[in-house]
């Protein structure tokens, strides 16, 4: 996969993230290409809110100052129930190993938070999809047996970032911007 640069938005149902997840990777439809500047600031405020609830509730400091910061992912899943209100969101970015998820969250209800971890048990065994986890979202998707990705290969797709593999070759310990060391796992099927 390329490291293609476009802004796309997906503004998706709570039932298609019930379907298959292939499309997630794929730059067509339900996929529309946006200039982030064009976003309206209600939904920034709405996404941004729930990234600070979700992360805040995990520790108070956080490494994406302010709404615009949010540009750093260049695809956006927001998620939507029946009537047309933003109940989650999943932010990715393009890289030269496939889509890496970066940020997700909920607006805390309970279908919020189903749909978001229903997409995370799932997505991982999409090709071409990956994320860092740790503690919580790491305890979700150990569950569904996602994909693990050796420490030595996390550190050939970080390959600007100290990595400290631990003994069972999979975690590892690095420092993350503005928050501090942490545990770390890959899980997702990258391109290698």
């Amino acid at each position: 996969m390329s490291a293609d640069s476009t802004f796309l938005v997906a503004r998706v149902s709570v039932k298609a993230l019930s379907e298959r997840l292939e499309w997630v990777t794929s730059t067509e439809s339900p996929y529309e290409a946006v200039d982030p500047l064009d976003l309206d600031d209600v939904l920034l405020d709405s996404v941004f809110d729930m990234y600070t609830a979700t992360y805040g509730a995990i520790d108070e400091r956080f490494n994406i100052p302010d709404k615009y910061a949010l540009f750093e992912y260049n695809r956006w899943l927001l998620i939507e129930n029946d009537g047309g209100v933003l109940v989650g969101f999943v932010l990715l970015k393009t890289t030269a190993f496939g889509l890496k998820i970066g940020l997700t969250a909920s607006d805390r209800s309970t279908e919020g938070k189903k749909v978001v971890r229903s997409f995370h048990e799932r997505v991982f065994f999409v090709n071409s999809v990956y994320a860092e986890v740790s503690d919580a979202m790491e305890w979700v998707v150990s569950k569904k047996n996602v994909p693990k990705v050796t420490a030595n290969d996390a550190q050939k797709i970080l390959v600007d970032k100290k990595l400290d593999a631990h003994k069972d070759g999979f975690h590892y310990t690095r420092s993350i911007t503005d928050i501090g060391k942490r545990v770390k796992i890959m899980v997702g099927k990258p391109e290698l």
